[in-house]
């Protein structure tokens, strides 16, 4: 039988702490690391945001004395290549990151030649998931493995949860967005209820124009799949406000 975790979101830092019988785990996704870049060709320089993803998981760490450092996938930004800004920014950022706690990375689709890029302290995990206890971590963008049937949570990032009511003043922020779905509805011929933890991107210079719009579309297999079955949801700001429940998935979906 699979061990119980605890599972902690640690408002106001769009992370979670995990923590089963022998360790403490810190879980992030969608660093992003370079989408500065994006923005150079229309002449806005920005700041690289990778010292203040590591000031925030460092202050993370120091308060939670974590073991692991699990990081939901997109560490860079571009898809089929390695810009300049990632070479340089991202194996520095990986080597601070591991000297905090043990570093796991689960790729994303944002990841290729990641390896690349790897300092020798940092684990590339070999699957597309990973199972802790009762939960599965991984990104997002694939659909959920076969799951053994007392693995009754999901952790995963990807779609970069953003409230985007207009009129709202929570309107372009992140957002948590915690689901409770029907198991049969992601796993076929296995009864019960999938609790769903969609993470906000650690790296909050991510609400941006250009990162917090609606493509028209849910990129994520898993929660095309989920939303045909919620039976409970609920949206919380990264301060741990409520921002709505069912009838306003409509807003971040």
């Amino acid at each position: 039988m699979l061990a119980k975790t605890k599972l902690t979101l640690l408002h106001p830092h769009p992370a979670l702490l995990i923590k089963d019988s022998s360790k403490q785990y810190l879980v992030v996704a969608d660093l992003h690391i370079g989408f500065e870049e994006k923005f150079k060709a229309s002449g806005v320089k920005l700041r690289t945001s990778t010292q203040n993803m590591l000031n925030e998981a460092t202050d993370i760490c120091r308060k939670y004395a974590v073991d692991e450092i699990i990081v939901l996938g997109d560490v860079k930004f571009t898809i089929g290549r390695v810009s300049a800004l990632e070479r340089k920014e991202t194996p520095l950022f990986l080597e601070k990151l591991s000297k905090l706690a043990k570093t796991t990375i689960i790729r994303g689709n944002h990841d290729g030649s990641l390896s690349t890029l790897l300092p020798g302290e940092v684990t590339l995990h070999p699957e597309p998931h990973k199972m802790v206890g009762d939960l599965c971590l991984l990104h997002g963008h694939t659909l959920l493995p076969d799951l053994p049937a007392n693995v009754t949570k999901v952790v995963m990032g990807h779609i970069h949860p953003t409230y985007l009511k207009e009129g709202s003043v929570m309107a372009g922020k992140h957002v948590w967005l915690l689901l409770k779905v029907k198991r049969e509805a992601l796993l076929t011929k296995q009864p019960g209820v999938v609790e769903i933890y969609v993470v906000p991107p650690f790296n909050r210079e991510l609400s941006f124009e250009g990162f917090a719009g609606r493509s028209g579309k849910i990129i994520s297999p898993i929660i095309r799949r989920a939303v045909r079955s919620v039976y409970d949801a609920i949206i919380l700001s990264l301060e741990g406000e409520i921002v709505g429940y069912s009838e306003s998935l409509q807003y971040v979906i």
